[in-house]
Parts: C-alpha cells; sequence; structure tokens
C-alpha cells in the first residue's frame, strides 16, 4: 500500500520526531474513520459520506499509497454521486463492503507505516 521510498523521499527534510507524530496521530485516527464510514453507510448520510471519503482520501494521499487513494476517491465520487441523486442506486451492503474494503487497506497500511516508524 505505502510507498516506503516515496515517503521518506517527500519527508527526507522533516524531523524524525515529527514524522512518527505523524504516524501516529494516523494510526491513532484511522480506525474512527473507517467507523464514521460505517456510520454514514448506515444513515444513508450521502453528504457525509462524501466528506468523509474525501477526508480519508487526503490522509492516504499523505502517505503515499496510491491504490488505496483511488479507493477512496472511487467511494468519494459514488457518494457525490449519491448526493446529486437524492440517493439514486444506494444500496447499504454494496457500500458497506466498499468502506470494508477500505478498511482492510488501512489495516495494512498502519501496518506499513508501524515498520517505518520503528526504522527511525
Amino acid at each position: 500500500m505505502v510507498n516506503k521510498q516515496e515517503f521518506l523521499d517527500t519527508y527526507s527534510y522533516f524531523d524524525k520526531d515529527l514524522l512518527t507524530e505523524i504516524i501516529d496521530i494516523f494510526l491513532n485516527e484511522y480506525k474512527g474513520r473507517i467507523d464514521k464510514l460505517h456510520a454514514d453507510v448506515q444513515s444513508a448520510d450521502y453528504e457525509s459520506l462524501r466528506f468523509d471519503a474525501h477526508s480519508v482520501k487526503g490522509v492516504i494521499a499523505t502517505f503515499c499509497a496510491p491504490v488505496l487513494k483511488e479507493k477512496a476517491y472511487e467511494l468519494e465520487v459514488l457518494a457525490r454521486n449519491l448526493v446529486e441523486t437524492n440517493g439514486n442506486g444506494f444500496n447499504k451492503e454494496d457500500y458497506s463492503a466498499k468502506v470494508e474494503e477500505l478498511g482492510r487497506g488501512l489495516e495494512i497500511m498502519a501496518v506499513e507505516l508501524t515498520e517505518v516508524k520503528e526504522s527511525f
């Protein structure tokens, strides 16, 4: 998921303590972000789903994980379409599955970022 070399190159001028803090923030918050996406789906809150998917996409981009970023972007676009069509085509199970897939990717990303942090 995480392109470790790109991440390290991108942040090569950052203090290792700051990078550790950024990683720790992700590790402490990512499960809550997935929980929020699940809640958005369960409540059929399309605008919150769009906003929260967009937010997760930005977090993922910070850590140079383009494949996972694309999955978050796809969820964001789907949610935007739901907003624009007042929920036309919404299927709770389908969207829950997309959030689950994104969550599995974030779990992998968490493991990889823990490894990066430990390498400092």
